[in-house]
Formats: C-alpha cells, structure tokens, sequence
C-alpha cells in the first residue's frame, strides 16, 4: 500500500497490479482536487509526488498528463503544473449541461421513484435541517450530494445517473465554496424541500420545472461568487 502525502490529507493507493498504478494515483489526486484540499493554483510536482510515495517518477508522470488532459491541471509556460483556477466560462458551461441533464433526470424520477427514495429523501432534509442548527456545514455539503444521489439512482437510468454524477464531481468544486455560506445553504435546503414536495405529486413537469429553478440559481451564486473572487 502506498500512501500520498503532503498536499493535503494522506491518500491511500492499493499497487495489487503496478500496471493500473498510474490510474490509482490520477484517482487519488483527482479527488483531492475535486474536493478542494488541493487548491486552485496550487503547485503539483511529479517528482515530489513519487518520492513521498515511493515510486518511480513515470506513473505519476502519466496521471499528471491525464489530469492535465482532463483540464484540473494546468501547464505553466515554465514547464510546471499548477490546479486549474475555478473559471466562470467552465462554471457556466458544466451547468449548461447539468441543467438539462438533472430536469431530464427529475422527470423519470417523478414516473420511476419508489416510496423508500422519497423516505430517503425526507430524512436527509430532516438530517441537513439539524446540520443548519449545528452549523455543521461540512455535513451539509455532503448530504446536499446525497438528496441529488437518490433521485439520480430513483430515476432508473443508469448511465444517465453516472454522466450526472460526473458532472457534480466537478463542479463541487465551485459549490462547496457557497453552501459552506449559512445564507446559501438554507436557500438549498428550501430548494430540496420544494424537489421532494414535487417528486411526491409524481409530476413530472413540475418537478422538471423546480429542478431547473434551484440549479439556476446555483449556478448564479457560483458565478457570484467567481466573480467576487476576481474582484478582491
């Protein structure tokens, strides 16, 4: 078991067949970026990497190309990678496509979903309500992804259900910055409860509707808060 360090929290990578390594530790940082414990801007050094974990340089080489690929790195004109900066066009353009992919979603959901996903559904706003009075926020982030979860799985489609989930990956990054707001996590909160009333008269057009209402106005307080950042 090798383990990577010093970025941010200590990763654990299983090397059972060193030829999927590479994979192993793009998965590891890749999350760790997703997540924000290694942040925008932040430098990313191959050969730091590989020291710490104890492996030859090529296999991290290969996951820093993928990352690189994939956008969460960027190649400074030195020569160096650094995370990729939260940008307000790739903000805009992931909620192009999590806007009409989710309503699509909320729809077979309203047709498809069982009477345990809606109780799901119920105790977890029950659960965010008493993580808002503890200003737990970091729970409420969590949860936040988990009421999205249950509909997604509710909604019968899986492959639909992996795009989506995808697609929150990414941009988790410019939303756990706003729901650690108090203000902005109520507003969520009211979201997911007018989601789940609608989910219950099984209609589908109004569920479409309410979906695309709250992740409109997620992705206008992301872009806001893009923009603060810009501005300071």
């Amino acid at each position: 078991m090798f383990k990577v360090r010093g970025y941010a929290d200590e990763i654990s990578i299983g090397i059972e067949d060193r030829k999927v390594l590479h994979e192993r530790v793009y998965a590891a940082l890749r999350q760790q970026i997703l997540n924000g414990k290694l942040a925008p801007g932040e430098r990313v050094l191959e050969a730091k990497i590989a020291r710490r974990i104890g492996i030859s340089r090529t296999p991290v080489r290969e996951a820093l190309q993928k990352l690189e690929t994939e956008g969460l790195l960027i190649r400074l004109r030195s020569g160096g990678l650094v995370v990729a900066e939260n940008s307000r066009t790739d903000a805009e353009e992931l909620f192009e496509v999590r806007i009409a992919l989710e309503t699509y979603m909320g729809r077979l959901a309203a047709e498809r979903i069982q009477e345990k996903d809606l109780r799901r559904l119920e105790q977890i706003i029950a659960y965010t309500r008493a993580s808002l009075e503890h200003r737990d926020l970091d729970r409420m982030v969590s949860l936040n992804t988990e009421f999205h979860d249950v509909i997604a799985r509710a909604c019968g489609n899986r492959k639909l259900a992996n795009m989506i989930s995808n697609l929150k990956e990414h941009i988790l990054r410019y939303r756990k910055r706003t729901l650690m707001d108090l203000d902005e996590a109520k507003r969520s909160l009211e979201g997911h409860i007018k989601i789940l009333e609608s989910l219950k008269k099984r209609d589908a057009q109004q569920v479409a509707q309410v979906m695309e209402q709250y992740l409109i106005y997620a992705r206008d307080a992301i872009l806001a808060s893009i923009d603060r950042g810009n501005a300071e």
